[in-house]
Formats: structure tokens, C-alpha cells, sequence
């Protein structure tokens, strides 16, 4: 698998990644009314901040998932946060999803990351806990908070 890495000054990987940005979200199910849009173009916005990555993963030529993470130095030192984490449906439970948690991980960890942490459903907790994340009891929009000693 190799990733490329989104930006928002490269309208073809944009526009890759907007494809798979619609079909995560819907699958995921937004509210009626949620603009889908709207939130998927403030993700790319966000590939302009130096501590921020948006990866596309790739295997045999086709986009098969995307990850968005950051490291938040700022406002929590050390910290390095997955807010956005998709493998489209045909690719899951053969380890492509694995693989492209392990390259965000080494990328947050070389950046400085000593702990990740995400927001988690449920029906995807347990891929989580697969790689050492723990509840930590706090919810935030409605999903569980885990975190990972880096």
C-alpha cells in the first residue's frame, strides 16, 4: 500500500479524496441537512497546516481509504489526534485498514506524538482496541474518546 499525501493546491488529489470523503459520509449516515460539502471541504482547508495530514492510502492503483490526523502541539503537547479514519468496504478485514494506521502512527511519533487519540462508534471500537487504544470514560459529538500510549 503507498498513501498520498492531500493538498489543497492539488485539485486532482482533491478530488480523490472527495470521492471517498462521500462515500464515508454517507455510509456514516450525517443528520438531515448536514452538508456533507461544507464538512468535507474544511478538511481539505486543514491540509494547509503544517501539522496536519491528509493520506489517501492506495493499493494497485485504486484509492481504498483516506485518514485525516494532526499533531496538536499547541494545545496539547505530545498529543497527536485521528479525526477522520475510512477503508472502503471491499478493502476491510484484510489488514489494509492496519496498514494504514501503522503509517499515521510512525508519522504522529516522528512528529513528536507521545500519546493518539481518537473518537470512536461502537461497531468499530474493538478495530481500535486491536491496537492498544483505552477508553478513557469521556464522549465528545457523541462518540467515545480512546487514547494510545505512543
Amino acid at each position: 500500500m503507498e498513501t498520498v499525501r492531500v493538498s489543497g493546491g492539488c485539485q486532482t488529489s482533491v478530488a480523490r479524496f472527495l470521492k471517498l470523503g462521500r462515500a464515508y459520509l454517507s455510509e456514516a449516515g450525517p443528520p438531515e441537512g448536514y452538508d456533507i460539502d461544507r464538512h468535507l471541504q474544511a478538511i481539505v482547508t486543514r491540509t494547509k497546516r503544517n501539522d496536519h495530514w491528509l493520506l489517501i492510502a492506495v493499493q494497485d492503483g485504486e484509492d481504498i481509504g483516506f485518514v485525516e490526523a494532526a499533531l496538536e502541539e499547541q494545545r496539547r503537547p505530545g498529543l497527536g489526534f485521528i479525526s477522520e479514519f475510512y477503508v472502503i468496504p471491499s478493502k476491510r478485514g484484510v489488514g489494509w485498514g492496519r496498514s494504514l494506521f501503522t503509517i499515521v502512527m510512525s508519522m504522529l511519533r516522528d512528529c513528536g506524538a507521545n500519546k493518539i487519540w481518537l473518537r470512536t462508534d461502537e461497531d468499530v471500537k474493538g478495530f481500535w482496541k486491536a491496537f492498544g487504544f483505552v477508553e478513557t470514560g469521556d464522549t465528545e459529538y457523541d462518540q467515545e474518546v480512546m487514547i494510545l500510549s505512543a
